[in-house]
């Protein structure tokens, strides 16, 4: 009985540790985390030693029932004070939980769902003190293992999900020379491992709940996971996850190994028709990942793609007779790439707007023109390309000189 007492105290300074904040592996605040720890230690003792070790002494000393009745006399007061404990802190954990879920998307619906967060605690107290009093005897150390065995499970769940959360809250600092060689590497880093912990957290937190499920006898895991359908899923999704992970990390190189091309302090300049290539590579690479990951996923997900596919040609000829024009851009705005027309930088007329190319894609080209007006013409308007910046270009300028002025100065300023 001491070992077991000892051990389950142990366990509980572990959890908690409510005069090291550092060591605590549960957020709580510390008059919480001292209140819970020495309520734990207090029903530990009492119910321990009263179920291992004053019961038996009875029973020895005694007889039979009245060492039963102890048992039940023990297993209700446990029940009453945790009853009692839940009651008297209700409002404060409420208010507790209300401020960890401020400011979320579903603030108002937690909120209500947070201010009744006793009444199932209160209904499982109540049932397991009926079943202590109608079942005389130690019923309620199997019914305690079972509910620790639950709360365990949630609390190494939330301690999981908890260090997954400060995980994602720590950002990624790459070296100095990979930062400078890359630098929008660390940026994407930065974006792509919090999306993946969250992941992981609602994995985490799926699984815990149907450990719980599990425990209490409501699933059997076991018969789950053996049977074809449960096989089947948890592989599909496993393989979905690493289907994404893998695609993205494709982008990741692919857009490194670009912003690597692109960077002028590594290597050589690159010219204006590398830096349009490069960008609308890196764009058509990033939407073709898309789509194929998309296909792949759902396919590993057990949807029949092929009516997809199909679907989307049929789609496809559709939107490509209805939007002839759109088409028109593309076709256009693709030769005039190969032909290199013009490229980013460059002074252009097009369409009969003159202006700096500001931005390139496969259907339109950006130009800002003298005035700061900004134009996006489609390729299908550029009937003439008129570039002034091909290997050579003129500029006429009419100045007007004052007749006091020294000519060698202004031909100095000019």
């Amino acid at each position: 009985s001491f070992y077991y007492v000892e051990v389950a105290r142990v366990i509980v300074r572990f959890l908690i540790s409510y005069n090291r904040p550092n060591l605590r592996l549960i957020s709580l605040p510390d008059r919480a985390a001292r209140t819970l720890q020495r309520t734990a230690y207090l029903l530990i003792l009492f119910v321990g030693y009263g179920q291992l070790f004053l019961v038996p002494v009875v029973e020895e000393a005694t007889s039979v029932f009245v060492a039963r009745a102890v048992s039940t006399l023990v297993g209700a007061i446990g029940v009453l004070v945790l009853l009692w404990v839940v009651l008297a802190n209700r409002r404060r954990l409420a208010a507790w939980l209300q401020e960890q879920v401020a400011g979320g998307p579903f603030e108002e619906f937690l909120d209500k769902a947070i201010d009744r967060w006793h009444y199932p605690i209160v209904a499982y107290l109540t049932a397991l003190f009926i079943i202590v009093l109608t079942n005389p005897g130690n019923v309620l150390l199997p019914l305690l293992w079972t509910s620790s065995l639950a709360i365990g499970t949630l609390l190494i769940g939330l301690i999981v999900i908890e260090m997954l959360e400060r995980s994602g809250r720590q950002s990624i600092r790459l070296p100095k020379f990979l930062s400078y060689r890359l630098p929008m590497l660390e940026t994407r880093l930065n974006r792509m491992v919090p999306a993946l912990l969250n992941i992981i957290r609602v994995a985490v937190f799926a699984t815990v709940l149907a450990m719980i499920a599990h425990i209490i006898g409501l699933i059997d895991l076991q018969d789950f996971f053996t049977s074809e359908f449960g096989a089947w899923g948890v592989s599909a999704l496993a393989s979905a996850f690493l289907i994404v992970v893998l695609l993205y990390f494709i982008y990741i190189v692919v857009a490194s190994w670009v912003d690597y091309k692109l960077n002028p302090f590594v290597g050589e300049v690159p010219t204006s028709r590398t830096v349009t290539l490069l960008t609308l590579m890196r764009n058509a690479i990033a939407v073709t990942l898309l789509v194929v990951g998309v296909m792949v996923v759902l396919a590993e997900l057990g949807m029949n793609i092929g009516p997809l596919l199909a679907s989307a040609g049929v789609l496809g000829l559709a939107f490509s007779f209805g939007a002839q024009k759109m088409v028109e851009d593309i076709i256009t705005g693709v030769f005039i790439q190969f032909e290199n027309a013009m490229n980013v930088g460059d002074v252009v007329n097009v369409g009969g707007v003159v202006g700096t190319v500001e931005k390139l894609t496969v259907r339109s080209v950006t130009l800002r023109d003298l005035h700061g007006v900004v134009h996006m013409i489609p390729f299908s308007s550029a009937a003439m390309v008129s570039n002034y910046m091909r290997e050579f270009s003129y500029y006429v300028c009419d100045m007007g000189v004052a007749y006091r002025e020294n000519i060698d100065e202004v031909k100095q300023a000019m």
